[in-house]
């Protein structure tokens, strides 16, 4: 029976209230807000007199009408005004379960969970199994708050009083935050204790956790060691493990174990899971039978994210013409292409080369109401870079910006790099310039894309120095490779106070130069007679790096 429907089941039968005039829960609300602070301030007082506005409403109280008032925007702004409201309408009625629900709700949301807590103690005199299932919201709670050391103690604390729902629910928690040694002792503290045995629910939590983080063996253990029948859940949770791990034999082979079983019959997730498995995998023609076994053996409808896996499989491939007949096939099913479906068919025209017909998909796009996003761009500007067309590269970045979109920094990286190779350094630094203004400062791999190639360029320190200023300032700093260059272009245009200066900072920092920095450096300072200095380097860099090999070192300070 779903949680909702057992939660109306154990409402209790009360006499149906005289019928509130419409105007009613405005009323409340309005009473409400004229209450003085002290009414509603102390969430964990205990409930004072009526006052005069909210006694007026008592003979139309029902169930129906606590919930209107927790749930009104008015209450979901201000829990206390709800909580002070609610605990008047006990004073006097009984209320359903669904109330306790909506209020606790309410309280945790707000992180309230002191005013919530009594609440567990007022329903567990109705009912028990209601008590567990508020408690199961604390915990809950907890771990939305990414608080796992207070799901814990909360848990921990009530354990012997609490039951499936709570121990279902810390399961969760712990899976959900990758803690799945500690949900195991959970589980295996349940069956030891034997007082509240786990359900099927408990086991595919458990197996979802395993599989989440590949332990595809640990969660096939659990599986055969189920003490209930698996429903298609945990089927469907096992399967998309092996999906993921590219088992897709045996992916198969619990298909076929569900069915043989006659635990349950595969459904439109099964397929869908199983299609993205083949897809992924490099298997196209596996993913599109079984869309067909899908659809004529089983007579499942396919949905968006079934199609959406056989595209972007066929996409993957290479293959846009098959991809382009199932977006045609979903169309006459009444499914229309999302944006990832049109995303899959821009990578696929990127795939096989074709990427001007990719740019011109954007733009259809676009036109029939579907706007690409950062992602659907990538593919296009990196084959525009992999193919050498700069100029477009960099107009779909512009097209980008002219949409507001925020390129990833693995699209400015992919155009740096590819300007860089070019030669075309001066629009390299701009574009460095210009990416915090587009949504996306520079990151290091940014900056080493373009400052040693502009440390080879004659005349190109000046702007070394910018970047490198705008890179510290950024956050980053160089790595060895980026002082070498440096040293070795102040060298290079004379400059030797500039590669001294730069050097010490190096050497600083613990970064070992390059021979050919260094080699470049002693012959610098020896042509202008400052042997000295050359040695006192040398015997700097010693101290400063005690674990580096100097012999290579020392042989260029002795030809020198």
């Amino acid at each position: 029976m779903p949680i909702s429907a057992a939660i109306r089941a154990l409402a209790p039968t009360v006499a149906a209230p005289p019928f509130p005039p419409p105007s009613i829960l405005p009323s409340i609300l309005s009473a409400l807000q004229t209450l003085p602070p002290s009414d509603g301030g102390n969430p964990t007082a205990p409930p004072s007199p009526p006052p005069p506005p909210l006694e007026s409403f008592a003979p139309h109280l029902s169930s129906a009408l606590v919930l209107d008032v927790i749930r009104s925007p008015q209450c979901q702004q201000n829990p206390l005004s709800a909580l002070h409201f609610f605990r008047w309408a006990t004073s006097g009625f009984h209320l359903a379960p669904t109330c306790y629900a909506a209020i606790v709700d309410l309280l945790l949301s707000h992180r309230h969970f002191a005013a919530a807590d009594p609440l567990l103690q007022a329903a567990a005199a109705a009912c028990h199994d209601h008590h567990d299932f508020l408690a199961a919201k604390f915990i809950a709670a907890y771990g939305d708050l990414g608080d796992i050391r207070g799901a814990i103690h909360w848990f921990q604390g009530r354990r012997l009083s609490l039951g499936r729902y709570s121990h279902g629910a810390v399961l969760r928690v712990l899976v959900r935050a990758n803690r799945i040694r500690l949900a195991r002792a959970v589980f295996d503290e349940m069956v030891a204790d034997g007082r509240v045995r786990p359900d099927v629910a408990a086991y595919t939590t458990l197996i979802r956790g395993y599989c989440k983080l590949g332990l595809v063996a640990d969660a096939e253990e659990l599986f055969g060691a189920l003490a209930c029948r698996p429903n298609l859940i945990t089927y469907n949770t096992l399967i998309d493990g092996y999906c993921r791990k590219g088992m897709m034999g045996a992916a198969m082979a619990a298909v076929d174990r569900m069915v043989q079983r006659g635990d349950c019959s595969p459904d439109t997730v099964t397929f869908t899971t199983l299609i993205s498995g083949f897809s992924r995998h490099g298997e196209p023609a596996r993913a599109r039978s079984c869309m067909e076994d899908m659809v004529g053996r089983w007579k499942l409808q396919p949905n968006l994210l079934t199609y959406n896996a056989v595209i972007s499989g066929l996409c993957a491939a290479g293959d846009v013409e098959g991809a382009t007949a199932i977006m045609a096939r979903m169309r006459l099913d009444g499914i229309m292409p999302d944006l990832a479906t049109h995303s899959c068919l821009v990578k696929g025209l990127c795939v096989t080369g074709r990427p001007d017909e990719a740019a011109a998909h954007l733009k259809e796009m676009a036109r029939t109401g579907v706007e690409p996003d950062s992602r659907a761009y990538g593919p296009v500007i990196k084959e525009y870079c992999q193919v050498g067309r700069l100029r477009d590269a960099m107009a779909a970045l512009d097209e980008m910006d002219r949409r507001g979109l925020r390129p990833h920094f693995s699209l400015f990286n992919a155009v740096l790099a590819a300007l860089a190779e070019k030669g075309e350094l001066d629009k390299a630094a701009r574009l460095l310039r210009e990416m915090p203004r587009r949504g996306c400062p520079p990151n290091f791999l940014s900056f080493s894309f373009v400052i040693p190639v502009l440390c080879g360029r004659h005349g190109g320190m000046r702007q070394v120095e910018e970047l490198v200023t705008a890179m510290r300032r950024g956050g980053h700093r160089p790595d060895a490779g980026m002082y070498s260059a440096m040293v070795e272009g102040f060298c290079r245009e004379g400059e030797m106070g500039m590669a001294v200066g730069v050097f010490q900072d190096m050497v600083e920092g613990g970064f070992a130069p390059r021979v050919e920095a260094f080699e470049a450096l002693v012959r610098g300072l020896c042509s202008v007679g400052k042997r000295d200095d050359a040695r006192k380097l040398f015997e700097e860099m010693g101290r400063k790096l005690p674990l580096l090999g100097m012999g290579n070192y020392k042989r260029i300070l002795s030809n020198y």
